[in-house]
């Protein structure tokens, strides 16, 4: 049987408070036993130097009558069970009660233990003081525990002797003389009877006090399982599958605030309950017509997946003709780059032929002509040079071969192959020599060449033409500015179109630019323009520091 609470409480309880009031019954037993003795020791004390005084006289004259009478006077002293006056030698004058005679050797010798450092001088500095406490002894007899025995010596200045009072000198005035010694006994048996009454009483009060303590624990601890209770026995009920009602405590303390959670989680619990009733009778509902619903689901699925399948055959024609117009564009490209350069080539070297060797049977007339054909099939080849340029950078089976280069070379080659469009302009690069970065060189060649003779194209002959580039953070950023005659507002968001031309008499075939963009945008990066009619152009690319992950594999280290 496990133990309850309320056991446990209990006997914890009684423990501390037994514990606890016995100690401070032995406290205050010992201290009161303490005060007493200490009241004792005064009135010994007190009773033993007044007896000391009073004495003095008597041992002198030895009026053992006197003496006697002294002592009787203290038979009315509470307490005190036997006195008597001894003389210098020890000789018993005087006495009252029952005096244990064995105690007199023990009684002197620890008197003369307390005396024997005391030197009874003729100067007054080595006298003791009669009302001085170090010449009063209190002495608990080893074979006599139950008395406290207080003595003092009798001490006179001048020996009381008739010729002394009448004829002494000065000198024997001032001598101090021990006369004897006085003893009081006093009995500890009232006291100690006393103390063991006080301590019985304390017992008794303490076990009252104990034992309504005790019942009072258990009253609380009562009170304080009673709702533990209830709420086990709710908890109980929960778990047999029935649901509790609410339990109610009408404390706000710890326990109150159990039971106020115990019962919103009842309430939470019914609540969920009712969900789940509802819930269940919804899907009873649903089950009813279940095989209505799967049917009309099958359908709906066979649908689907008739739409997919005919979806995935589209995407197979679309691929399969993809793959076609792939195929024909990469034999267009073969067939161009042979069919179109090679009659262009011929009909340019005949011309050259025709100019060079046989312009001087040729009238002006007719040389003028041959130097417009000759011009013209100039930029009809470059024309087909762009279209082919930018049909390879459109073409997504031709891949980009990156590798790490270095921009301020490439930039000096492409200006080293325009050197003859230079003239006087002014080049500034302002690019570091160890800048590299990673892209294909064959494009960015056309990206140069492209971005560099447009700019000459639309810069007088002094014109000035800057390059520079920085990183920040994982992009590249390089920067084409020249002070050219600029591009007009309103042509700014076409000008990376194909075939568009901002001003028709400079010539070219309008693809310039849109190589530019696609071989930015095949790189993945970004290109954008800025200028100001009048004041000049800047073209801003922003790159990639590095390939993406899928792109690594084409790269060159």
């Amino acid at each position: 049987m496990k133990p309850r609470l309320a056991l446990k409480f209990s006997i914890l309880t009684a423990g501390i408070l037994s514990v606890s009031f016995l100690t401070l019954g032995i406290f205050f037993t010992q201290k009161q036993r303490e005060v007493v003795m200490h009241d004792l020791e005064q009135l010994s004390t007190a009773l033993v130097s007044n007896l000391s005084a009073n004495s003095a006289f008597g041992l002198v004259t030895r009026d053992r009558r006197q003496l006697q009478t002294l002592l009787n006077s203290l038979s009315n002293v509470k307490n005190i069970k036997y006195s008597w006056i001894e003389d210098a030698s020890g000789t018993v004058l005087a006495y009252f009660g029952d005096i244990p005679f064995d105690l007199f050797q023990e009684m002197h010798e620890n008197i003369r233990e307390k005396y024997k450092n005391i030197h009874w001088g003729k100067e007054k500095k080595n006298t003791p003081d009669l009302l001085s406490s170090s010449v009063r002894v209190i002495l608990r007899p080893e074979t006599s525990p139950d008395v406290l025995i207080a003595t003092a010596p009798v001490i006179e200045s001048r020996p009381l002797n008739r010729e002394s009072l009448v004829f002494g000198s000065n000198e024997e005035k001032g001598r101090k003389v021990l006369l004897g010694t006085v003893f009081i006994g006093m009995s500890l048996h009232s006291i100690d009877r006393n103390l063991r009454q006080a301590r019985h009483q304390s017992l008794i009060i303490i076990s009252i006090v104990g034992l309504f303590s005790l019942a009072l624990t258990i009253f609380m601890v009562h009170v304080i399982t009673r709702p533990l209770a209830r709420l086990k026995a709710a908890a109980e009920q929960m778990m047999a599958g029935i649901t509790p009602g609410f339990v109610r405590v009408s404390s706000r303390d710890e326990i109150g605030e159990l039971a106020e959670a115990f019962n919103r989680m009842v309430s939470q619990l019914i609540s969920r309950k009712e969900a789940l009733e509802k819930a269940y009778a919804e899907l009873e509902n649903i089950n009813v017509h279940l095989e209505e619903k799967v049917a009309e689901r099958t359908e709906i699925l066979q649908n689907t997946v008739d739409e997919l399948t005919r979806a995935r055959d589209e995407l197979q024609k679309a691929y399969a003709e993809m793959k076609a117009m792939y195929h024909a564009k990469a034999a267009f490209l073969r067939t161009a780059s042979h069919e179109l350069r090679t009659p262009l080539t011929a009909m340019k070297a005949n011309i050259d032929y025709v100019r060079t060797y046989l312009s001087e049977q040729l009238d002006q007339e007719t040389r003028e002509i041959m130097e417009v054909v000759y011009k013209n099939c100039d930029n009809m080849r470059f024309m087909v040079e762009d279209m082919l340029t930018m049909l390879r950078i459109d073409s997504d089976f031709i891949p980009l071969s990156r590798k790490r280069v270095n921009l301020k070379n490439m930039v000096c080659e492409a200006l080293s192959e325009l050197r003859g469009l230079q003239q006087d302009r002014e080049i500034r690069i302002l690019i570091p020599d160890d800048f590299e970065f990673y892209c294909d060189s064959a494009r960015f060649h056309d990206l140069w060449f492209n971005l560099l003779s447009n700019a000459y194209k639309f810069t007088s002959d002094t014109g000035k033409v800057t390059i520079s580039a920085e990183k920040i953070h994982d992009r590249v950023l390089i920067n084409i500015e020249d002070n050219g005659i600029g591009i007009p507002e309103e042509h700014l968001e076409n000008i990376f179109e194909p075939f568009y031309q901002v001003q028709h008499g400079k010539g070219g075939s309008g693809l310039g630019l849109a190589i530019v963009k696609a071989v930015v945008e095949k790189h993945g990066g970004e290109i954008s323009v800025q200028s100001e009619q009048g004041q000049g152009t800047r073209f801003v690319i922003s790159l990639p520091s590095h390939p993406g992950p899928e792109e690594h594999g084409s790269q060159e280290q």
